[in-house]
């Protein structure tokens, strides 16, 4: 009767310590409260899917359905080193879109914004070539980073949409 206490007790105790790094091994996916009228998500890989000079990342990625240049990519995991620490620094925010992404252009509109409540970083270059503007925004809140890429055209309403979606990510 004691080892099977004792087996049942160990039993429990490895599982626990499983859950525990196992739990903690992935980021919670962001969620977006609206998606506008004729987009969908078209991609949605869990975290660990994908990986880059930052470490492994998932993505979900909304595009409009009816005019394909307007597009949302949000790649969600770990605070990338050169931003542990500062991550609520808006120079450092801002040098990380301009150093680390790449843009098909230089940007000409850089600056913050705020995403679920947290400053965020973004930088925004226009395309001659498609005609519409591709925005990066990188935005950390506790332990997650997301990286937002967006296309829209030149069109209000393609901003319009693509801002709205935005607007309504939470992680």
């Amino acid at each position: 009767m004691k080892i099977r206490g004792f087996l049942l007790i160990m039993l429990l105790g490895v599982l626990l310590v499983v859950s525990v790094a196992c739990g903690g091994a992935g980021f919670p996916k962001p969620s977006v409260g609206y998606v506008p009228q004729g987009w969908a998500c078209l991609n949605d890989f869990p975290y660990g899917e994908f990986e880059d000079k930052d470490g492994k990342y998932g993505l979900l990625f909304y595009a409009d359905l009816e005019d394909v240049e307007n597009s949302v990519g949000i790649a969600y995991g770990g605070v990338p080193k050169s931003l542990e620490g500062r991550e609520t620094d808006m120079d450092a925010l801002i040098a990380w879109l301009t150093q680390y992404s790449d843009f098909s252009y230089d940007p000409e509109d850089a600056g913050t914004m705020i995403v679920d409540g947290e400053l965020a970083g973004y930088a925004k270059a226009y395309d001659p070539a498609k005609d519409g503007y591709e925005m990066k925004i990188v935005c950390v809140k506790g332990s997650t980073c997301i990286k937002i890429s967006a296309w829209y055209g030149v069109t209000y309403e393609g901003e319009a949409e693509v801002m709205t979606l935005i607007g309504s990510i939470s992680f």
